[in-house]
């Protein structure tokens, strides 16, 4: 029978191991076993999320990053209506998405004390729906050539950004 016995452990006079084995089946138990009817009945939840997803104004744009080639790259745009409003980059930090942004798309686009945004929030390369990049190399002046590309091609020459981490 070797080193197992029927209930599943290992004979063993108990320690680190005999502790892991028995890690390993709960999590077997919790997440293949028991979680799959609940993801079923989530379903429904999964479904609201996705819509409220679409509803943002979602766009995917070919970036070109220096020594990595093109890169496609998704990201909100929120264009305020007013004449004089602020382009802002909107920079997600780890681990973080372009949703972080979404419950202030409105207050940020619509003025307020006569300040008004147009927000970019992009999903960063490797991240989100964002292009993952094959190449090693890629840190954090590509992901800045990045942000400022996709700006320079939205017409935005000159921005303000809001940043989480060390993305800013």
């Amino acid at each position: 029978m070797g080193p197992w016995c029927t209930s599943g452990r290992r004979q063993t006079s108990g320690g680190a191991l005999e502790d892991k084995v028995r890690l390993v089946w709960h999590y077997y138990l919790l997440r293949i076993v028991r979680w799959s009817p609940l993801k079923r009945s989530l379903s429904p939840y999964r479904r609201l999320q996705e819509a409220k997803l679409n509803e943002l104004p979602n766009f995917h744009r070919s970036v070109k990053v220096e020594g990595f080639g093109d890169l496609d790259i998704h990201y909100l745009h929120q264009p305020s209506e007013s004449p004089d409003a602020i382009p802002l980059l909107f920079v997600h930090g780890w681990p973080g998405s372009y949703i972080e942004v979404a419950k202030m798309l409105e207050p940020l686009r619509n003025s307020s004390n006569g300040v008004a945004f147009h927000v970019v929030a992009p999903s960063l390369p490797n991240f989100g729906w964002s292009q993952g990049v094959r190449k090693r190399g890629f840190g954090l002046a590509q992901y800045a050539e990045t942000c400022d590309q996709l700006m320079q091609s939205l017409g935005y020459s000159q921005y303000v950004t809001q940043g989480g981490d060390c993305t800013r």
